[in-house]
Formats: structure tokens, sequence, C-alpha cells
């Protein structure tokens, strides 16, 4: 990874970091489930995008996982998203309160469903609809974008 750094006291409770995160996701999610954090709008370190990154926003990876997910079926797809989300989501049961919990319900709840939409289109819907009036795609995905990638694939 780039550079990452947070205190010892947190240790124990980000180690040791599951086979489904990427060790800086995982780092974050939970040491802001369990801190204050403030937006350090000044760039301190250079991302360098190249066709070989393993991870980052080149668009050989968005469209990658795009074919990926119309050659697996939806509920594989979104497996790994759930079982990551699942073990963050017990890693901090005994340290969150229930306001912080429910957010990762939530993005539990939001990742099902759109693992679980149905095959016929005009069925999905309703359900893409419900999604976007709770706001879990505002929230959980990346807008109104996911919806409508949710709509025409698979």
């Amino acid at each position: 990874g780039a550079a990452l750094a947070f205190r010892s006291d947190f240790k124990n409770l980000i180690l040791p970091i599951p086979d489904s995160w990427v060790h800086d996701g995982w780092i974050a999610l939970l040491i802001a489930g369990l801190s204050d954090m403030g937006i350090i709008t000044e760039p301190l370190v250079y991302y360098r995008q190249h066709s070989d990154n393993q991870i980052g926003a080149t668009k050989k990876g968005v469209w990658r996982r795009i074919k990926e997910s119309v050659e697996l079926n939806r509920k594989c797809y979104y497996d790994a998203d759930i079982r990551a989300y699942q073990a963050a989501y017990l890693r901090l049961l005994p340290h969150l309160d229930h306001t912080k919990l429910n957010l990762l319900q939530e993005k539990l709840r939001h990742l099902h469903c759109r693992s679980s939409l149905p095959k016929a289109r005009c069925s999905r819907i309703p359900v893409i609809l419900k999604e976007l009036v709770t706001m879990r795609y505002h929230r959980y995905s990346r807008h109104w974008q996911v919806a409508v990638r949710d709509m025409i694939i698979l």
C-alpha cells in the first residue's frame, strides 16, 4: 500500500486482517467506526495509475469487474463483498453502539438486495426504486449510476 499509520491501541482490533479485505480498506473501516475523523483536503501522496494496477480506478479494472458480473451470476458476484462486510460487522460488534452497527447492517442489507435482484429486468424496478428511495445506493454504492448498472446488467 501507500503509507498508513494508526495508533498502536488499534492493533488488536485490526489484526488479523481477513483475506476478504485489502489491508488499508479494512484498517480504515475499523478505525473509522471507533474514532472521530476529519477530512484533509491537501493531497499527501501521489497515486500513480497504470495498466497493471491490482487495485485502482483504471478503465481496464472497471470493465473487467463488469465483465465478471455478467459471466457469473449476481449472487456469486456479491458473495465476497458480503463475507467481507460480515467479517467487519463481527469484529466491530463488541465495540460499536447500535447507530454505527446499523450502518454496517444497512450496507449488508443493500449488498444482499443487489445480489438477489430478479433476472427479469422489469421485476427489478420496484427493488431498485426502493434502494434508491431509502438512499442505500447513495450511501452504500456509488449513487444512481450503480442502480442503472443493476437495471441493465445480467
